[in-house]
């Protein structure tokens, strides 16, 4: 059967050769690559049986990614390990890797979202415990880091364990910790109002206890009456004298309000620093230097756009898109739109290319990416040159002859040449619509036979009639010789229409008609038309 298969696809190259491109032997090393990658699914399976799901889920992953990541299935093979295993906090990487991936059909997103939300309700509840047995043994830091870790793993929605690190980090004299946490509470989107209250006026009392120095009294004096440069400058110093890290957050916070934003990116820095063991700070710190970076950004790419510097522009853009870790996907369009119109038609299309395929931009988006691409990369025809041609002697004026030149001999009628054009395409295409036939009943053919094979189970429930190995080889060999088969169907219909209008238009008459028919090769493909 494989041997028959492949002298089949070689004839059907053959005959195609005219009408596309020839196509290529298989390259072994692929080959090699496909096999290896079989057999790690295949160990991975047995990994998995043996409750080895972290080695099974590494297995998965390796599969996927020696297959170039054709196969989504085996990322959620992946996350299904690690979630088996309780291995949450992977499990939950490869589940949010999987609900955006384009090559996901709807059903397997659809499934990644439901198994996040699950995964991250276990996995935070395994942290709760966590922070449960530390409360219980006066660990009060401790306690109150396994809590936020919890409220990180819950996708930032549980209130509950906020609250729970707030009385914490106060018990274990945290005094910023407890501030940030009680003001996240109050702001958390969806809180109960009378949680949201409670946590107001929490927050207000850890804030007052930091009070006692000058510069801290009138810095918070003027932070409630909004002189936010006054009140950055006196809440630094007091940060200088004191050390406490909550008037360096909230210096940093004036200077933002202020919109003195290089001032402030150095002052979240240094806040960030000054204790990176602190997981709400540490997470507050990177989150405002993230947002003033992209508003420097975007404020320059403004500017630039106005100076018409589309180019700077663009820079501007696709670096505010590399801040948001490739998540802002209007600042990528807006990237390559200042770039179309800079004239770097090359680096607008790589971009256009991006969006399409980026996994945070909706299907309108990457729909829309595609077609602009298409544009931006579009050949412009050359303009026409046109020669003059001179006028006839004037015959009352004498000519010197000259040497005689010869002339070349006259051409083929129109209509005859078109003709043979019409004849090579009709014959081209049905040479190929047999081969596209032939490959599509072969295909579908020995796709039932595996179907049949797969069905064969033992006692057990386990396939017999095939390895997996096989039955995955003959899966994608099957599926590459259909969409051969259908891609050669198509063409060769397209060579005989072709081949049909050419007849038409090159019928009698053609010689002499002041319409002449055009083949030719343009961005999209073969094009027939005709020239007046």
């Amino acid at each position: 059967m494989k041997s028959v298969q492949r002298l089949l696809a070689m004839a059907f190259a053959l005959c195609a050769w005219a009408a596309a491109p020839a196509f290529a032997d298989d390259d072994p090393a692929a080959a090699a690559l496909e096999k290896e990658a079989n057999t790690t699914v295949d160990q991975a399976f047995k990994d998995f049986e043996a409750k080895k799901y972290r080695e099974a889920a590494q297995g998965f992953l390796r599969a996927y990614e020696m297959t170039g990541g054709k196969f989504p299935k085996q990322l959620r093979n992946a996350a299904k390990a690690y979630t088996t295993g309780a291995l949450y906090e992977e499990a939950v990487q490869v589940w949010e890797r999987l609900t955006n991936l384009p090559r996901a059909d709807e059903a397997v997103r659809r499934e990644a979202k439901e198994q996040l939300a699950a995964v991250r309700g276990q996995w935070s509840e395994q942290l709760k415990g966590q922070g449960d047995a530390a409360h219980k043994g006066k660990q009060s830091r401790a306690a109150a880091d396994a809590y936020v870790r919890a409220f990180r793993a819950s996708g930032r929605s549980r209130g509950d364990v906020l609250q729970l690190a707030a009385k914490d980090y106060e018990a274990a004299k945290r005094l910023d910790d407890a501030h940030l946490a009680w003001t996240l509470l109050e702001r958390l989107p969806g809180v109960d109002a009378t949680l949201a209250k409670t946590a107001r006026e929490q927050g207000a009392r850890v804030l007052d206890a930091t009070r006692g120095h000058a510069s801290a009294n009138q810095g918070l004096d003027k932070l409630a009456a909004g002189q936010f440069a006054d009140a950055a400058g006196q809440l630094l110093a007091a940060f200088d004298a004191t050390r406490e890290r909550t008037h360096l957050r909230l210096a940093a916070h004036c200077l933002e309000a202020a919109e003195q934003f290089d001032q402030a990116l150095a002052t979240w820095s240094r806040y960030e620093l000054h204790d990176p063991t602190s997981l709400l700070g540490t997470d507050e710190a990177r989150a405002r230097q993230k947002a003033l970076r992209r508003t420097k950004l975007k404020n320059e790419a403004k500017a630039a756009a106005a100076a018409s510097n589309h180019a700077a522009a663009g820079e501007a853009w696709l670096a505010m898109y590399d801040v948001s870790q490739e998540r802002d996907v209007a600042a990528l369009r807006e990237a390559a739109q200042a770039f179309e119109q800079a004239g770097a038609t090359e680096r607008a299309v790589g971009l256009w290319q991006r969006l399409a395929d980026s996994p945070y931009a909706s299907d309108a988006e990457r729909a829309a990416a595609v077609e602009r691409k298409a544009e931006a990369g579009k050949v412009r025809p050359k303009p026409v040159v046109v020669v003059a041609v001179e006028k006839p002697a004037d015959p009352g004026v004498a000519v010197s002859k000259g040497p005689t030149v010869p002339q070349p001999p006259a051409p083929a009628p129109v209509g005859e040449r078109m003709c043979t054009a019409c004849w090579a395409l009709v014959g081209g295409g049905a040479a190929v619509l047999l081969g596209s036939g032939t490959l599509v009943y072969l295909a579908r053919d020995d796709q039932s036979l595996l179907l049949t094979a797969v069905q064969s189970k033992d006692s057990d429930g386990r396939i017999v009639g095939i390895t997996h190995q096989e039955a995955v080889s003959r899966q994608e060999r099957n599926f590459t010789l259909n969409s051969l088969g259908v891609a050669g169907t198509v063409g060769g219909l397209a060579a005989v229409a072709g081949g049909v209008l050419l007849k038409l238009v090159s019928g009698p008459g053609a010689s002499t008609s002041r319409v002449e028919p055009v083949i030719e090769l343009g961005p999209g493909g073969l094009v027939v038309g005709a020239r007046y």
